[in-house]
C-alpha cells in the first residue's frame, strides 16, 4: 500500500512544480481547454437564457432592467472568460476561474437581495419563495 501512495504523491508533486512529462503535460492542458470551452458554452447557454427570461417573464419594467443588469453582468463575465480562452491565456484564466466561483455566487445572491428588497414584504421567506432562488444553483451547477 505505500508504495502505491508514494507513486501518487510524486505524481502530484510533480504536477505541482511543473515536472511532468512533456505528453502528460500537454494532455492535461488539452483536458483543461476543453473544460474551459465547456464552461464558456454552458455560461454562454444560461446568459441567453436569462436575457430571454429577463425580458418574458417579468410583467412590470422594473423587474425587466434588474433582470438585465444582472444578465449584462453575466454575459460581461462570459465574454472576458471567451477571450481570455481566444488569447491563449491560460495561466490567467486558470486564476479568473477560482474568483468567478465567488463572483457567480455573489452575482445571484445580489440580484436575490435585491430583488427582495425591491418587492418584499419584510420578511425573508418571501425572497426565499420566489422563483429567483433557483439561480442560485447555476453557480454551483457550473462549477461542477
Amino acid at each position: 500500500m505505500q508504495p502505491q501512495l508514494r507513486r501518487r504523491f510524486d505524481f502530484l508533486r510533480a504536477m505541482r512544480t511543473g515536472t511532468l512529462e512533456p505528453a502528460i503535460r500537454e494532455s492535461l492542458s488539452r483536458e483543461e481547454e476543453n473544460g474551459s470551452r465547456a464552461l464558456i458554452y454552458t455560461r454562454l447557454f444560461f446568459c441567453v437564457a436569462f436575457i430571454v427570461g429577463g425580458l418574458t417573464a417579468s410583467q412590470n419594467a422594473r423587474d425587466s432592467i434588474v433582470n438585465l443588469f444582472f444578465a449584462t453582468g453575466y454575459a460581461s463575465v462570459v465574454i472576458l472568460q471567451w477571450l481570455l480562452l481566444r488569447n491563449n491565456q491560460h495561466r490567467a484564466l486558470i486564476r479568473f476561474s477560482y474568483v468567478m466561483v465567488l463572483a457567480d455566487h455573489a452575482l445571484f445572491a445580489g440580484q436575490l437581495i435585491l430583488y427582495y428588497s425591491l418587492s418584499g414584504t419584510g420578511n425573508f421567506n418571501h425572497a426565499l419563495k420566489s422563483p429567483y432562488i433557483v439561480l442560485l444553483l447555476i453557480p454551483t451547477l457550473t462549477t461542477l
